[in-house]
């Protein structure tokens, strides 16, 4: 590893408030130090140790660069202002003219490119701080938000379409919510983080670490378990893709058919 220069060092620890400078060293001279002392063996517990840490630092990198975006971007994270393609299978599931009930909005853009073609979109959410952001960013006027939490109320009137885009792996019974929304509407866009989205996870997992995209994640997804709850909350799945996550498409069994 190449040397760091004693003055960097004293600049970094000069600079009291540099509390990330300050980390960011510290994960280097921990470890400098054990690629120096040790070796690296297959299955040896100083990989497993150094995995651990620099897995580590990678989260608090990731940590970062998201406050930062955040406040860069006037809380419009471009992970939903950006990157329209990650929503891409939500808008092309919405058929012109549409009514649609969006579950878990949070504060994400999608609602408002969906609005260009449904005749309306209700967001719900449980947050009431992510309605108010979501409310104060909105520019359509056939776009509402409302605090309400998906397990216990749903917004009155028809909905054509319900989209639940990365909110089953955040409940602790994403099958009682499934089965509420077949009983109010016939259609159902869903997008779910898959358990096996990058190898990094699987590392993660074999040496016993975290490896969920999200500390409030319950589970994360295989096929298997998205259609497992699907279909006996009351939904028929139509299709199921992957991609950047796991997608499907399904019509509800106990609702208004489909059309």
């Amino acid at each position: 590893m190449k040397r760091v220069s004693v003055g960097l060092i004293r600049r970094f620890l000069a600079n009291k408030h540099n509390k990330a400078g300050h980390q960011l060293l510290r994960f280097w001279l921990l470890s400098e130090q054990s690629f120096q002392e040790r070796e690296i063996g297959p299955g040896s517990a100083t990989g497993r140790e150094l995995l651990k840490f620099w897995f580590g630092v990678r989260q608090f990198v990731d940590s970062q660069i998201n406050a930062i975006c955040s406040a860069y971007y006037d809380q419009k994270h471009p992970k939903h202002y950006l990157w329209l393609g990650h929503n891409q299978y939500l808008y092309d599931g919405v058929r012109a003219g549409e009514r649609v009930l969006d579950i878990g909005c949070g504060a994400s853009y999608y609602p408002q490119w969906i609005a260009e073609k449904a005749s309306e979109v209700v967001g719900i959410d449980t947050k009431p701080e992510l309605v108010e952001l979501a409310r104060r960013n909105n520019q359509r006027s056939n776009v509402r938000f409302e605090v309400m939490d998906v397990t216990s109320e749903l917004p009155d009137g028809h909905f054509d379409v319900a989209i639940c885009s990365h909110v089953l792996e955040h409940l602790d019974d994403p099958v009682a919510a499934l089965r509420k929304l077949a009983r109010k509407v016939p259609r159902l866009l869903v997008k779910v983080p898959l358990v096996d989205s990058h190898w990094m996870k699987l590392v993660k997992r074999d040496i016993d670490m975290f490896y969920l995209d999200d500390a409030d994640h319950r589970r994360e997804y295989t096929g298997e378990l998205l259609r497992e709850q699907l279909e006996v909350s009351g939904w028929r799945i139509i299709e199921m893709t992957r991609g950047f996550d796991l997608r499907a498409t399904a019509v509800s069994t106990c609702c208004v058919t489909d059309s």
